[in-house]
């Protein structure tokens, strides 16, 4: 199985090296990058390009909700948008962020029984998606 990359926008430390731990500690994701703002995180998702994107709401420079704004635009060549995991201390930004398509929107402190589901989500989708790519592959 392949690995999932995944980039965290977390500008709480505490929090940031939980949701660290967590992917290390998760078979199957390698974690790429740790950004403290959301100007950094957009600059990093956009050179990384990571499968997950695991964000905060309320950040220094742009929001988690800007920067996922900003990705819908961006030209991903062969590869796909990021999916979005939201991990914020509000509720009242979840409506958008589904909007925004997101995988998830999660509550701080973060459950890692509901992280682990989103996960299963996104896992599912990228087996669906690699299914359909290598029978797209072999052609009629």
């Amino acid at each position: 199985m392949t690995s999932i990359t995944a980039l965290i926008a977390e500008d709480e430390p505490l929090a940031a090296e939980a949701l660290a731990d967590w992917v290390k500690a998760t078979p199957g994701l390698q974690l790429v990058a740790v950004c403290e703002d959301g100007e950094d995180a957009l600059a990093q998702i956009r050179a990384l390009k990571p499968a997950l994107v695991l964000t905060d709401i309320q950040m220094p420079g742009l929001t988690g909700l800007q920067v996922v704004q900003a990705l819908q635009g961006h030209d991903w060549g062969s590869g796909h948008q990021p999916r979005i995991i939201f991990t914020t201390a509000y509720d009242e930004f979840a409506v958008k962020a589904f909007e925004l398509n997101a995988l998830a929107y999660l509550l701080k402190p973060v459950d890692p029984a509901r992280l682990a589901a989103a996960l299963a989500r996104l896992r599912e989708k990228h087996s669906r998606a690699a299914g359909e790519a290598a029978g797209s592959a072999k052609g009629p």
